[in-house]
């Protein structure tokens, strides 16, 4: 994970393996000052990571492998909540963050699992806002900035939807 917190910090995820253990950490670097300002280890070294914001706060969210999304607030690194998925043989991938907007997809662990979904979560409550379903694994997903648009690369094509419609165009 590489993003901006905000103009002049960025943050990224290093994770380290030596002697046989992995660690992981986010590092809060300022730009102009050119200087290491604050770094978590809250964030598990397997953890998908994505950079967001509520409001004029950033916000990090990681997947902690335990079937829960940890939501951070930046740069303190106090948890601001969590967001429990299903146990149902789904495993979340692919988290996307457009301002206060969580978009992940929910895929298959197995055969009996049900269907995957695309999840839109606000940040700001921590409660889902609406779901989408997919036909095959989801590799990347993407929401326009005005958070309107959430298009999701399956294979061999991009399906999209109109986030406000709750409908494809």
């Amino acid at each position: 994970m590489l993003g901006f917190a905000d103009s002049d910090t960025l943050v990224w995820q290093r994770r380290s393996y030596a002697s046989g253990r992995a660690t992981s950490e986010l590092l809060l670097w300022n730009v102009l000052e050119n200087r290491l300002e604050r770094s978590h280890a809250f964030v598990s070294p397997w953890s998908e990571v994505c950079l967001g914001s509520v409001g004029e706060s950033p916000v990090v969210v990681a997947s902690s492998g335990s079937g829960v999304l940890e939501v951070w607030d930046l740069p303190e690194g106090r948890k601001r909540g969590t967001i429990q998925l299903p146990a149902t043989g789904l495993w979340t991938n692919r988290l996307c963050v457009e301002g206060s907007t969580l978009a992940f997809c929910l895929n298959r662990a197995n055969a009996g699992a049900p269907a995957p979904t695309l999840e839109l979560w606000d940040l700001q409550t921590l409660q889902q806002v609406s779901s989408f379903p997919v036909e095959d694994y989801c590799y990347s997903l993407a929401i326009s900035r005005d958070g309107r648009w959430l298009a999701a690369h399956s294979r061999p094509w991009i399906t999209i939807w109109d986030v406000l419609a709750a409908s494809q165009p």
